[in-house]
């Protein structure tokens, strides 16, 4: 797993890359509630995160899906996978 980001009370990691068009996020928050996303359909795979941290994940993951992608490319092609 991967640590992409860290904003407020959550974190972000790429948990799977299923595909070139097909990853999963897991983001945290600070007493081990998680949810997990289809980074490129936007949507919610599974959550036990609080309703206002499931937005502000929701929200996040909206707003930087380009940004995810191109750091987890860079970080693949730094590593030569």
């Amino acid at each position: 797993m991967t640590h992409l980001a860290s904003w407020g009370k959550l974190t972000y990691s790429m948990e799977s890359e299923e595909g070139p068009d097909s990853h999963i996020v897991l983001v945290q928050d600070q007493s081990g509630r998680y949810a997990t996303f289809h980074l490129e359909k936007g949507c919610q795979i599974f959550s036990s995160l609080k309703p206002q941290e499931n937005n502000d994940a929701m929200t996040m993951i909206h707003d930087l899906k380009d940004e995810f992608l191109s750091y987890w490319i860079e970080l693949k092609q730094a590593s030569g996978r």
